[in-house]
């Protein structure tokens, strides 16, 4: 493995600017053969100092075309590093209670499902 490319990837701090695609970290659970996880896709289609407009863009989820706005401090990047790629999704705070809108977006968002035989 590189360590210059290691180093190079683990420095970039992970932002939310307009344009850019977000994956946000709902739930998740397991079983004897079954991983679930529930995640928003979204695209940033605006975005202050404080807060970032997200609009959901996976067609396979209930919420696709609608927005909700979300206080940045409310999102924390989840950064994983594999060889020479740096992925970072992105998790609620502990602390933060998302209102009627933000809770029915996060209800509507698609669900994943993996299952071994």
């Amino acid at each position: 493995m590189n360590t210059q490319t290691t180093n190079a990837a683990a420095s970039i701090k992970p932002s939310l600017n307009t344009g850019e695609d977000v994956s946000i970290y709902i739930a998740g659970a397991t079983a004897s053969n079954a991983v679930g996880v529930q995640m928003l896709h979204a695209t940033i289609t605006k975005a202050t100092d404080k807060a970032v407009y997200l609009t959901a863009n996976d067609p396979r989820a209930r919420n696709f075309g609608r927005g909700i706005w979300l206080p940045k401090r409310a999102l924390k990047p989840v950064t994983q590093t594999h060889r020479d790629l740096s992925i970072t999704t992105w998790r609620l705070r502990s602390w933060f209670r998302p209102d009627h809108f933000q809770s029915r977006m996060f209800a509507d968002a698609s669900i994943s499902v993996i299952s071994v035989r």
